[in-house]
Formats: C-alpha cells, sequence, structure tokens
C-alpha cells in the first residue's frame, strides 16, 4: 500500500479471531489506530483519530455494543 503517511506498527490480531479465517487486526498510527483484514495485510486498511479510536473503545467497554 502506497502512502505518504507511515506504515501503522504493533499490529494485534483480536483475540476471538484467532483460528479462523475472518481476523481482524489493530496497528498504531502516529495518531490514532488503523484496522486491517490479517488475510489481506497489504489491503485497505481503516485508520482512525486517537480521539475517535478511544471513544470505539470505552464504547466496546460499557457494552455500547453488544449486541444480546
Amino acid at each position: 500500500m502506497s502512502s505518504d503517511r507511515p506504515e501503522p506498527t504493533n499490529w494485534r490480531k483480536a483475540r476471538a479471531s484467532w483460528g479462523e479465517n475472518k481476523c481482524v487486526e489493530v496497528g498504531r498510527t502516529i495518531d490514532g489506530a488503523a484496522v486491517r483484514h490479517s488475510q489481506h495485510p497489504d489491503g485497505e486498511r481503516l485508520e482512525f483519530s486517537a480521539r475517535a479510536w478511544r471513544a470505539f473503545t470505552d464504547g466496546l467497554h460499557r457494552g455500547d455494543y453488544d449486541l444480546g
């Protein structure tokens, strides 16, 4: 993937997706976080500002996105 922005670092695979073909990885960027499909590491990725990522992860911890 070509870009003027530095490549995200410290990619980590989501624990819930280990052993399956639907794997998500999160990496640190200069000003936030990026998400990519681990089976296609050079493909498209979503990037979030630090503020947006923090709001999303805070919502996860509160259970805002629980389906049940």
